[in-house]
């Protein structure tokens, strides 16, 4: 037996058992891959970005896999339950689209389906200054300060109306995501607020009075605090005048009467005294004296009270 042709036939057979175990197990990967995918359930996702407001169209909707057997709580299996429906949030490319994610049925699009029930959006109008140099995004959370005139100091007085207001829209824009004609307009000059009836009035009425400040939170301050407000008295340093608050209880002041207290009569002359008559009687001439009692004199005594 020839060693040398030996040796090339077993390291020649050697390799192809090495590359046929090779191809056999890729060849079962995939297969696997393909009886996973087979068995995953198809959902509804999306096939381009959506911002707040806007209405799912057909052409931006697809299948795709959920990667499991079953579709998770709240997906949707057919185009056509998602179609004409209005997102909520900001969703991307490839997210399945899920029914917490979306206006009830039948809600127009736009900023309507931004707002709750029993709330309301109201916009307010804001510069540099009083919209925090333009920093405010939609979802944001605020407090509303106005100046006012005080009720009985007469001076004005700086006052929280509202907090904790949802920054709901900058301008026309409701997602965080401005476009290019947005970018190009600058900053905006309104910002639209989500609010109750009554935070509503009270923009309003402070509106009219003044422009609207708005206070930036932080995204985890939730807490409300209770203020009188701050008026200059206070800013100086005024310890004879406090807060101009109509509800503050103040002590009530004593007022002296306007007029003088009752007066009694005092008797102060004397009780008798002499008079002197001329009797004429027939031509004849006589006087006569006699004691009358005096009349009684008056003085002025205030009564004791």
């Amino acid at each position: 037996m020839n060693v040398k042709a030996i040796v090339p036939l077993s390291v020649a057979l050697v390799l192809g058992l090495v590359a046929a175990l090779t191809a056999w197990q890729l060849t079962s990967r995939q297969g696997q891959k393909t009886g996973q995918q087979k068995a995953s359930a198809q959902v509804v996702v999306l096939k381009e970005n959506v911002t707040p407001g806007t209405e799912l169209r057909p052409e931006s909707l697809t299948m795709g896999p959920a990667g499991s057997e079953k579709a998770p709580s709240g997906t949707f299996t057919s185009v056509e339950q998602v179609a004409g429906r209005v997102s909520t949030v900001p969703m991307v490319v490839g997210q399945p689209v899920f029914d917490t994610l979306l206006a009830p049925k039948g809600t127009g699009s736009g900023l309507q389906a931004l707002v709750p029930a029993g709330m309301r959006a109201i916009t307010v109008e804001v510069n540099e200054f009083s919209g925090v140099a333009g920093l405010l995004a939609p979802g944001c959370r605020v407090d509303v300060v106005m100046t006012m005139p005080g009720e009985r100091s007469g001076e004005n007085l700086a006052r929280t109306i509202c907090q904790d207001i949802k920054v709901t829209a900058v301008g026309q824009q409701i997602g965080r995501e401005k476009s290019k004609d947005e970018d190009e307009k600058g900053m905006s000059r309104s910002v639209t607020l989500l609010v109750t009836p009554r935070d509503a009035e009270a923009i309003e009425l402070g509106a009219s009075m003044g422009r609207p400040r708005l206070v930036l939170r932080g995204s985890q301050d939730k807490e409300l605090e209770a203020s009188a407000g701050v008026t200059l008295a206070e800013l100086r340093g005024d310890p004879q005048k406090q807060s101009a608050d109509p509800f503050v209880n103040r002590p009530v002041e004593q007022v002296q009467p306007a007029t003088r207290p009752s007066e009694r009569m005092v008797d102060s002359r004397p009780t008798q005294r002499t008079r002197t008559v001329q009797i004429i009687r027939a031509g004849n001439v006589s006087t006569m004296t006699f004691e009358v009692a005096a009349p009684e004199a008056v003085t002025r005594v205030p009564l004791d009270r």
